[in-house]
Formats: C-alpha cells, structure tokens, sequence
C-alpha cells in the first residue's frame, strides 16, 4: 500500500485532491405552451444580408443576432438551420436561450452535413530529407497545434523509445542522467517531451505496481548538457505536489516525444515552432502534394457558458459535425491524477483536459445526432448544469475522454454538481487517443445522472467512469449505468480501472445502479465491473461479462477505501474470478446468485446481450 501524505491510503487511487441530416431528428424538448410553426432562419458559409432565407441565407452571426433579439417574444421555436459547408467556431451566451417555454435550435438542415472546423489546411510540402523520407512545410508565425491528420488520419508527435536515445536512467534532484549522451547537440532540446505512462509489470502475476498504473503523464525537458537531462522544473514539482511525497510516476519516462530528431517512423510529425516549419514523415500511399493535410489550430468549436444566476437553457444542437481541434497543455506540463483529470492547473488544484464542445453552467440543453471527431482535446462536456440530453452522437478519435458530465475538482459543493442528465444511445470509440488516461464516458460530481445505451470500445483505458471524492461525503446520488455496451477496453499498459468504473459515495435514498450493461472484453486488473473507494449504495445486478481474465468483479477493500453496501446479484460471466473483502463483521456488501464460469449463456443473459447498446432507433449512429 502507499501512504500519500495528508494521510489517506493510496492502494487504489488515494492521490491527494486537497489540492485542491438533420431530418429533423425526434428531439425531446419541453413543449411549447400552444402549437405553432418553428420560424427558421437559413445560414451558410458565405451567407450575406438580412433576409435568413432558404434562397438568400445570411451568415451564423446575423442569424445568431437576429434570434436573440427576437427570443424575449418567442411565440414558437426559433431554428438556425444550416445549410451545407464550413463554418468557424461557436460561441453561445445566455441571450441565446429559448424563452417563454419555446427552444432555440441549431440544425442542419436535410441531407447535409454541416461542418464546424478549427482547421488550417497545410500546403507547399517539399522533401527536407530524402535518406529518412522527411517533407517538410511552412506555417503561420506562431503557429501552435499539437495535432496533424492526412486525409483524416491522425499522424503522432515524432517519438522513440528512451532507451534508444539515452540509454539508462538515474534520477536525480532536477531530472535525470544517462548512460548515453543522446540528446547531445539536438535543435530546440526544449521542444522535447518526456512520457511517463502508467502500467507496468502485472501485480496479479506477481510484478510490482507503479505508483499511479492508471495515469499517462508528460514533463517537458528544460535543458540537456551532456548525459545530464534537466526536467521542466514546474512540471516536476507539480508531480511532487499533486502526487504527495511519492513522485514514482516520474521515475521511469518510456518515451521521448516532439522533436525534429525524434522522426523518422511513418505517420510521424514534428513542429519547429521557432523555424515556423512543420515536418513528416508519409505513411505508405501518401502523396502530400495532393493530400488533404490539416493541423486544428481552434481549441473550441462550440463554447456555452451561463452563470449560477442566468444559466443557458432550453436550447438544441442537432446534425452537426465538429472536428478539428487542439489543445496545447500549460508549459508546466500533464500530470494526470485520474481519468485526464489533471492536477496544477486551477486555484483549487485539479481540472477536466477541456473538451472542444463545452456546456457550463446551463440547463435543458439537447446535444443530438452530432459527430464529434479529430479533437485534440476532450470531446463534449456538461458542467454545473441541469437536464442535460446527449444522444445519438458519434465520438471518435478524441485525444482525450470522449463524453463529461460533471467535473472533478476538489470537493465540490452541491450547488455545482451536475444533475439530472441523460447520457444515451451514443458510439463512443477510439478517444483517449493521445492522453490514454482518459475514458469513452466520465462523470465526476454528479446526480441523476443516467448513462443508458451507449457503445463504448476501443479504449486505452476504461469504458465508463462515474463518481468521484474516494471515501469522502457527498450528494451523489440516484445514479444510473444502465444497459451500455462496453467492449475492448484497457488496450494499453494502463490497468488498475474497469469497464465500468464507480467512485466516491451514492446516497441511499434512492440508490444507484449497474444493470443490463454487456460488457465484452477487458485486458487489464482488476475487474470489469469496478467499485473503487467509497462506493455504496450500488445495485448491480443482470449484468453480462465475457473476456475479461482479470475479474468479473472489483469491490475495493484496502484500509479505508472500501467500497460498502453495495448489492451484486444475478450477473453472468464467463470467468469466477472476483475480488472482494473476505466474509465477516465488517463486510457491508451482499455478493449473491451470480451465475459464474459460464461456457454458453442462459436466455436471461442473451436478452440482456441483445438489447445491450443501440436502441433501434438510434442504430444508424454505428455509420
């Protein structure tokens, strides 16, 4: 076990957070006090005038001007329907709100696929190096992304193994020495990232655990003289703050990243910002000459943010593609405590990796039938709000978590946990591209929250993470994973999380849930279904898991954060191994009637296999 200090147990996440086509879609909306035909107004990219039409639309500004002066009256739905093409970024305030119980919408229109972009196309390549197949190309001064795609692949920062620059490691007091002067005489040696994974050798096969298994974390390098590599000294200290006196996070990087002499791998890239010049390395097939090749440069595509007093409400977005675009971490580099969330970066110490569409501070707001991907950040977040609806949405290739409800800093007060949202038939795949500590679903500070139907795969790490403050109070409460379909997860050297994951404290009254959810396919320890400190009050029950070799099942037990009154009954997998607190006086939860090392199901877990995911009307979301 390790001993953070402020003295709470760290066996299992204990790090210290004192740290403090649109066809018009069916949307759920709150119905109108008397019917009446929605007034539109048509927009395009090259939009113009006044007049909003269908054959002269105007330009999003005009519309979004026009809407706002009219909401105070509302006597039906007002639309801003967008006809096909490009369009910049969104920004949407409280005067966007619907009024007098009627919505304001943001659609697409019929059969088209509106695109909202933060990309900068990048042309001119010509050939740099011709022994290593290096191209190289110009950029704007001062030009910053941390993302590159070819015909919307996604290229990786140019990168090698540690040991095949320096050779061995020996920490010191401001970084590292090594065996091999490596880095000796590099251009830009500022430019270079160090990554510190989590993982490590499996403890359940008798390896030893790393401090923080479940974290992915970056430092930069401040300085190179010889075999002497100094280590950015405010990421290093962070570590030391966030991670309490135990930084063995930052013992052992594994890669180097970011720098021209790091390339060489196909489907590599390296900006030289300095030299305002970008560099890659083509994939087999690619022609840059005449490949789409983009670089996001936006860090948000659509930002709403009301206040406590004056919240954004009763407002949909519906059939819209958002894709492109970056985040760039602070100089003081990722220290990831859990889940991307991440420590240093606020006054109260923690915070979300900020998600391209975000909603704070808001209430009834629809998010439907979007496509979210190609982000380098998160990918959609609700914060501090109320009556969230996200369904039907499409989230990929997400270098961050794929969906967040609620945050996660510090101890939260009630008055900003998120409440009352519905988190459904949504595809969820290949996020956690970059920062492989994230998830496909996370909510941290929140209540009535359902997530029910989604598709969840392809994962890093966990699937679907609910909860957060480990075994400290909180009004979390009537939380509900009910009915997802959650598959390949744990697809890198980070283990110690679940498919479905639960944190933190549930109130009884009433409880929360685990049920119906299929889970298919789990690499790493310690069980699919996890129930992490704190938890309680959970009823998990009808659940189905196969291939998962580490555990069906993960009831903390460890000192003090345990997990407690927690009721598991009639699941099915195909495995019997579980982990949980022996039998006695101290033991809360009730393990019962779970049907164990099946080789074929019983007709009860195929109807739960079967109804698992997409709802039927929602199965064109798959693509």
């Amino acid at each position: 076990m390790i001993q953070l200090r402020f003295g709470l147990p760290a066996r299992r996440r204990a790090i210290i957070l004192t740290i403090a086509a649109v066809t018009t879609v069916a949307l759920v909306q709150l119905a109108p006090p008397a019917s009446a035909a929605p007034v539109v107004r048509w927009v395009s990219p090259n939009g113009y005038g006044n007049s909003c039409s269908l054959m002269q639309p105007c330009s999003v500004s005009t519309a979004q001007s026009q809407v706002r002066a009219a909401a105070p009256s509302m006597s039906a739905d007002l639309i801003i329907r967008f006809t096909a093409g490009t369009y910049p970024a969104l920004t949407l305030r409280d005067t966007d709100s619907g009024q007098r119980g009627y919505v304001v919408r943001y659609e697409a229109a019929a059969g088209v696929k509106p695109v909202i972009s933060g990309a900068r196309q990048i042309t001119g390549w010509s050939l740099r190096d011709s022994t290593k197949n290096i191209w190289q190309a110009r950029v704007p001064r001062s030009f910053t992304s941390r993302q590159l795609y070819v015909n919307g692949v996604r290229a990786s920062l140019a990168s090698r193994p540690v040991a095949d620059i320096l050779g061995g490691l020996t920490k010191t007091s401001t970084g590292y020495t090594s065996t091999r002067a490596g880095m000796s005489g590099w251009r830009n040696p500022a430019d270079t990232e160090l990554v510190f994974p989590g993982g490590g050798n499996d403890p359940v096969a008798g390896g030893v655990q790393s401090a923080t298994p479940w974290t992915w974390s970056m430092c930069g390098v401040s300085g190179v003289s010889g075999t002497r590599v100094t280590v950015d000294s405010a990421c290093w200290n962070k570590a030391a703050t966030v991670l309490g006196s135990d930084t063995t996070i930052l013992s052992k990087p594994t890669a180097l990243q970011n720098n021209y002499a790091l390339l060489g791998a196909p489907g590599q890239f390296y900006l030289d910002d300095p030299a305002d010049t970008v560099y890659y390395v083509p994939r087999a097939g690619e022609t840059l000459q005449s490949a789409n090749v983009v670089m996001p440069e936006a860090t948000a595509l659509l930002t709403a943010t009301g206040t406590a007093s004056s919240p954004i409400h009763d407002l949909q977005v519906a059939g819209l593609t958002f894709e492109y675009a970056t985040w760039t971490p602070s100089s003081t580099g990722v220290i990831d405590v859990q889940s991307n969330v991440i420590g240093g970066e606020t006054p109260s110490g923690l915070a979300m990796i900020p998600s391209a569409v975000a909603f704070t501070r808001t209430r009834n707001i629809v998010f439907e039938r979007n496509t979210l991907r190609h982000l380098g950040g998160g990918g959609v977040s609700f914060t501090a709000g109320t009556g969230a609806v996200v369904r039907g949405n499409a989230v990929t290739d997400v270098s961050s978590t794929g969906i967040t409800i609620g945050d996660a800093v510090a101890w939260s007060s009630p008055s900003v946990y998120d409440t009352g949202a519905t988190v459904s038939n949504n595809v969820v795949r290949n996020v956690a591209a970059e920062y492989l500590g994230g998830v496909g679903i996370f909510a941290g500070w929140v209540k009535q929250t359902r997530i029910t139907h989604n598709e969840v795969s392809d994962l890093p790490f966990m699937g679907i993470s609910l909860g957060w403050g480990w075994n400290n109070a909180s009004d979390m409460v009537d939380n509900h994973i009910d009915g997802n379909l959650v598959e390949n997860v744990h697809g890198s050297s980070l283990y110690d999380g679940g498919a479905i994951y639960v944190l933190g404290k549930q109130g009884d009254s009433p409880g929360s849930t685990i049920s119906a959810n299929h889970v298919a396919g789990d690499a790493q320890p310690y069980g699919a279904l996890y129930l992490d400190a704190g938890a309680s009050h959970w009823t998990v029950r009808d659940n189905v898991v196969e291939r998962a070799p580490y555990g069906w099942l993960y009831l903390q037990h460890m000192d003090q954060s345990t997990s407690s009154s927690n009721l598991v009954v009639s699941n099915y997998a195909d495995t019997d191994v579980q982990q949980q607190a022996p039998k006695g006086p101290n033991e809360t939860n009730t393990v019962d009637d779970n049907q164990l090392k099946l080789t074929s199901w019983p007709a009860a877990a195929q109807a739960v296999i079967d109804a698992a995911g997409l709802e039927p009307a929602y199965a064109d979301v798959r693509g």
